[in-house]
């Protein structure tokens, strides 16, 4: 048996065919994938159901042969999900092999029941977070000697981030059926913070930073409606319309989500040119002047262009940008919400949009350099397969500006090293 596993291990290789062409093979280093699949089928009627997900499974059968994959007939499971007593069932064949009915289904760690009252789920949740309770109540011991800092992450990663998953959907699920993992959670924690059994659980959330549990699944429910929320075309929107009108009340605007928009040109069409020479020198060991002596060399490739120079702060009196050059000087206030990061890719987006409306009513700068010090902005336009929303805003309308002929380039600069004659506004002074 060992000298078997072993061969089938070593030394295997695998070839992609698609119609009659095949690839040349390659060696297996991953294990064979693996994956689920589910089809469904919505209806009152209970023989309509019957016809379609039989046609279905038909065609899977027939698809699977074609083109080599193996669909597990015994592994395979039908649920029927309805609140009817006495619901009767439907016999579905998948490669001449009758699906038994059940009435829980596991589906990527969740457990949906027939009712979907999600009390099975939250027993086998309860089940999952007892074992890891006893690796808590081990290390809490003071032999181990661990402190209550290491003990709150283990919490966090062990116990909680069970809890987590999931928790959008089995919200639905009634209070009492709920509470069967408090208890739980609450042992964790007074494990974690060293407390007594008839210590208050609400001091013990304050103690160790933790909120209740209600109030961390509302914010992942409204996380996720807000997600749901970006692409108007997502059919779950229409489930979302209970957390929307709660999240009115502590004033959360969905309708003030940037909504997904998608590529007007392919990633790998967008001209744009992003200079990053100034980042292999480190600024421990680069004074102000060499950074200068190297920007002038930039520069001297962009003698006609018009430059722009960016900066964005962020304090506690708020979160500003400014935007200057020769004859220019824009400020500008954003929500303090605001990341600076976000701040920094809305700098250069506000620099561009300036850029193409000057253009418009007749700038002769066709040839403009926006030099910025957010790395991180500029490193995402660099990524175009993979970035922002704001960062593809300003993609596309570099791409857009470029096929009318204006020629936009960004440069980095390190920040408040005198690299610039003119010296971006201190935003600290504009959020007053």
């Amino acid at each position: 048996m060992f000298n078997y596993i072993k061969c089938y291990l070593n030394s295997r290789q695998f070839s992609i065919s698609l119609s009659n062409a095949q690839s040349k093979n390659y060696s297996q280093q991953n294990g064979i994938p693996q994956d689920d699949f589910n089809f469904w089928c919505k209806s009152p009627n209970l023989k309509t159901v019957q016809h379609f997900l039989q046609d279905t499974a038909n065609n899977i059968s027939k698809w699977s042969t074609l083109t080599g994959f193996k669909i597990s007939s015994l592994k395979s499971q039908c649920i029927i999900f309805s609140n009817k007593r006495g619901q009767k069932h439907i016999n579905i064949q998948l490669n001449d092999i009758l699906i038994p009915n059940v009435n829980t289904i596991k589906i990527l760690g969740v457990y949906f029941d027939k009712k979907i009252n999600w009390l099975q789920h939250l027993k086998q949740l309860k089940i999952s977070l007892s074992r890891s309770l006893n690796i808590m109540k081990m290390i809490s011991h003071f032999t181990w000697e661990g402190d209550e800092e290491t003990l709150i992450k283990i919490h966090r990663h062990l116990i909680r981030a069970k809890m987590d998953y999931g928790a959008t959907i089995y919200q639905s699920a009634k209070s009492h059926h709920k509470r069967i993992i408090d208890s739980t959670i609450n042992s964790s924690l007074r494990f974690a913070i060293g407390a007594f059994r008839s210590s208050p659980i609400e001091s013990i959330r304050n103690l160790a930073l933790e909120p209740p549990t209600e109030l961390r699944h509302l914010e992942k429910s409204l996380l996720y409606a807000a997600s749901i929320t970006r692409n108007s075309g997502n059919p779950v929107n229409k489930y979302t319309t209970e957390i929307t009108e709660y999240a009115k009340d502590p004033g959360i605007e969905f309708n003030a989500i940037t909504k997904v928009q998608p590529f007007k040109f392919p990633p790998w069409a967008f001209n744009i040119d992003i200079n990053l020479d100034l980042t292999k020198f480190k600024k421990v060991d680069t004074t102000p002047m060499i950074y200068k002596n190297h920007l002038n060399e930039i520069l001297q490739d962009h003698k006609n262009a018009n430059c722009y120079y960016t900066d964005a702060s962020k304090s506690r009196k708020g979160v500003g940008i400014a935007i200057t050059n020769h004859d220019l000087s824009i400020r500008f206030k954003l929500r303090e919400s605001y990341s600076i990061y976000t701040a920094e890719a809305i700098e250069i987006l506000n620099t561009v949009d300036h850029i193409l409306l000057n253009h418009d009513h007749g700038n002769p700068h066709k040839s403009n350099l926006i030099l910025s010090d957010s790395l991180s902005s500029l490193t995402s336009l660099k990524n175009s397969f993979n970035t922002t929303d704001i960062a593809k805003l300003i993609l596309q309308k570099t791409s857009l500006a470029y096929q009318t002929g204006i020629k936009i380039s960004l440069v980095w600069i390190p920040g408040h090293s005198g690299t610039v004659e003119f010296k971006v506004l201190e935003v600290y002074g504009l959020v007053i």
